[in-house]
Parts: C-alpha cells; structure tokens; sequence
C-alpha cells in the first residue's frame, strides 16, 4: 500500500511508503490530502476520481514538444547551417525535411486523430474533491490523517 498525496483536482502530487508522509493542513477548504492506494504501481501518471484511482491517464505527447527536440538545439542547427554555407552542403535542409517526414507535428492528421480519441479527464473540484465520491461524501478508508484539522496562527513580527 502506498500513501499518495494528491490535489483536489486528482493529480498525483508526490507518492510515498506508509510513515513517510509529510504533514499537510487537513482542515475546512483543503487542497491537498494524503490518500491511501492499495497498490504500490500508482505513479504519476495515475489520477483520483470521485474516490476511485484511474491508471496510466497520462497526457498525451506533445508533438510541438517532440518536433521542438528532433529540430535540436537552435545553436547546433545555426552551425549546421554555417558549416552548408561554408561547405556548399545541404546538411540542415536534409537534417530539417527528415524531422519533419519523421515527427508528426502539433497540427498533424496523426496529432488531431490522438487528441480526438482520447476521452475526456474529469477533474474534480474544490467544492466536490477527488477523494470525495459523486456525492460529495468522503470515500471510507480512502484518507489517510497526517495533518493538522485547523489553521495555526503564526505570531506576528511587532
């Protein structure tokens, strides 16, 4: 079993082994709460629903992103194209028609087909958060109690 701490949207903020847990505050508005999961696989990529964990909703790739790190850094491909220049070469043209043949960018056929397929996340809400079920009640044994219940007023500097 592992502890999770996660938003009140669903997303997996950090993971941690049953002890290791941090202390967070757990009271009235809360944004954040340690949650329990039953198995030691959740990871990032995991989110929390209505009280029930859905696996592997991981976004999808970016494919500017992807494109973005094919091209390479901008400074290698000004040298590529001062070396063409001073060589009489087409090595960033053949290096660029390749990236782009090869890497689906962000408005690609491939891009919109994949956006299009993917179901929608539900993400939760401040006033119905993810360890809350669909009726806005807790999830029994889903909490885990690490925190404080009440906000701490800290002393002020006079």
């Amino acid at each position: 079993m592992k502890r999770v701490l996660v938003d009140f949207k669903g997303s997996v903020q950090a993971i941690a082994n049953p002890g290791e847990e941090h202390e967070i505050y757990e009271g009235p508005g809360a944004a954040i709460r340690w949650v329990n999961c039953d198995s030691d696989n959740v990871n990032p990529s995991w989110i929390l629903v209505d009280g029930n964990w859905l696996q592997d909703v991981a976004a999808p790739p970016s494919y500017g992103m992807l494109r973005k790190q094919a091209y390479g850094e901008i400074n290698d491909q000004l040298d590529m194209l001062y070396k063409d220049m001073i060589n009489n070469t087409s090595n960033w043209v053949d290096h660029i028609t390749t990236v782009k043949a090869t890497v689906p960018g962000p408005n690609s056929d491939e891009a919109r087909e994949m956006y299009a397929a993917r179901p929608p996340i539900k993400w939760c809400s401040l006033e119905s958060p993810a360890w809350t079920d669909v009726n806005n009640a807790e999830v029994p044994g889903l909490l885990y109690v690490v925190g404080l219940k009440e906000t701490v007023e800290l002393p002020s500097n006079q």
